[in-house]
């Protein structure tokens, strides 16, 4: 048994150090370099450094190394799951904030050298992987109040086989008091909420969630809580053939009249071009369509969500 232990284990050496530096993108050349020791600094900052309730709360990790010598660092820093999992992170004194992401598995681990003064940055949406209040629609958000936070970034070193770890600056943020009118749309749609069921639906369920969610949209037609509802149930309104072809770009038009500078205009660009190429004339009729959005709002946002959604719509441009 102990000869089987001893192969495994000169196996597993020669297949670290017997591999060209091109094998799987690895630098097995410079990894001695980590040797030196990791002079590598940490820092993180938010966006803003307070909220209003409902906003989502974006993160920036930026690493520098700080060293006089290159020094290597494994790509999992560029995956802000990875960084948010991380995340130590307190509201108010002493309620911890639980990590609830994904994993993100890895069939190779590749490294990035860094010269002297290089950095390397993340970004990610605190509120995917930490809200601390949650609505169907739209995900998770951050609860009035203070919230603490920093970031241990570990990682394994290629040439000592041990862990390393970097600990980040301590920040921390607030988030405003919901207004009245943010709360009780907040609980109106809370309450919709657990109304919608675990599908498979029946077509008559469908269409009822649908017309709430187009009640709310011409209710509350400017609400940060309200917009996702309409991506939530824009596909179904295709798959049940149900108010699609008739009023879906009158439902689109209202919200980007009301929300220009909105994220979620290019969800609903994609249904534009969707609808149009399958039902309302084709490739052409889209572009056309596209063109009367931007000469209608004539905002500088908007226009650039519809040139990049039109550059990468592969049913547009294929």
């Amino acid at each position: 048994m102990k000869y089987i232990i001893y192969s495994v284990i000169i196996f597993a050496i020669i297949s670290l150090f017997g591999c060209s530096s091109s094998d799987n993108g690895l630098h097995f050349e410079k990894w001695e370099s980590d040797t030196i020791g990791h002079d590598f600094k940490l820092t993180i900052s938010t966006d803003k450094q307070e909220y209003e309730f409902g906003d989502k709360v974006f993160i920036t990790y930026r690493l520098v190394n700080t060293g006089i010598m290159a020094d290597t660092i494994i790509k999992t820093f560029f995956n802000s799951n990875h960084l948010s999992r991380q995340m130590n992170c307190v509201y108010e004194k002493n309620d911890t904030l639980k990590w609830s992401g994904y994993d993100a598995t890895y069939s190779k681990l590749d490294y990035v050298i860094l010269k002297p003064g290089e950095e390397i940055t993340a970004a990610d949406n605190l509120n995917f992987n930490l809200g601390n209040v949650s609505l169907f629609f739209g995900g998770r958000y951050f609860k009035a109040g203070v919230y603490n936070l920093d970031c241990g970034y570990s990682f394994l070193s290629p040439s000592q086989f041990s862990k390393k770890y970097i600990t980040s600056n301590r920040i921390n943020f607030s988030v405003k008091k919901a207004t009245d009118e943010d709360l009780n749309i907040f609980n109106q749609l809370k309450k919709f909420e657990k109304t919608v069921l675990p599908g498979p639906y029946k077509q008559e369920t469908m269409q009822e969630y649908i017309d709430s969610a187009r009640f709310y949209i011409r209710k509350y037609p400017q609400s940060i809580f309200v917009q996702p509802v309409f991506d939530v149930f824009a596909q179904n309104r295709e798959w049940f053939h149900y108010k699609y072809d008739e009023t879906l770009l009158e439902d689109i038009e209202l919200l980007i009249e009301n929300n220009p500078d909105s994220d979620y205009n290019k969800y609903y660009i994609h249904d534009c071009i969707n609808l149009i190429i399958k039902k309302l004339g084709g490739k052409e009729k889209a572009k056309e369509y596209l063109l009367y959005l931007k000469e209608k709002f004539k905002n500088e946002k908007l226009n650039g969500i519809i040139d990049d959604v039109s550059a990468k719509d592969e049913s547009l441009n294929k």
